[in-house]
């Protein structure tokens, strides 16, 4: 009698376990999600001139407030350039045409092209950062408040 109670406790538990499994988490587990569909080439030009966004925002709070006037030459006290902020410190890929190059300093002058452009000249200081798709045209503008 001690066996069978023991083996229907241990069933109602696991039974307990598979349910909270399954259902806990909101998911129904019989329901698949369709697949994401992949970005864009503009879409990873977005994203990508956010990166530099984060990389200039970096750059700065590295450097008083500072940011940089251009992504491959200002050079931090400890030799940093804004470049070593993006992700694993890598130039990134121009979807376009291959080149691990981005981004250009100024303004970018091609499809999938990225650029960037600082002015510590004046107060305030700050940046603008330009993507352009496969048209040529400006797909995105970046900038801090001038």
């Amino acid at each position: 009698m001690a066996m069978s109670r023991t083996l229907l406790i241990t069933m109602a538990m696991v039974a307990m376990v598979c349910y909270v499994g399954c259902k806990g988490s909101g998911d129904d587990p019989i329901s698949v999600s369709p697949p994401e569909a992949p970005l864009t080439k503009e879409d990873s030009i977005i994203a990508d001139c956010y990166l530099v966004r984060d990389a200039a925002e970096a750059y700065a709070a590295a450097n008083n407030g500072i940011y940089a006037t251009d992504p491959w030459h200002s050079t931090l006290p400890d030799g940093r350039i804004l470049i070593d902020f993006l992700p694993d410190g890598k130039l990134l890929v121009n979807l376009y045409n291959g080149g691990r190059y981005l981004p250009i300093p100024g303004h970018p002058g091609g499809p999938g092209e990225i650029g960037y452009t600082g002015r510590t000249s004046v107060e305030p200081y700050g940046y603008v950062i330009r993507g352009v798709g496969a048209d040529y045209s400006v797909i995105i503008e970046l900038y801090t408040e001038f």
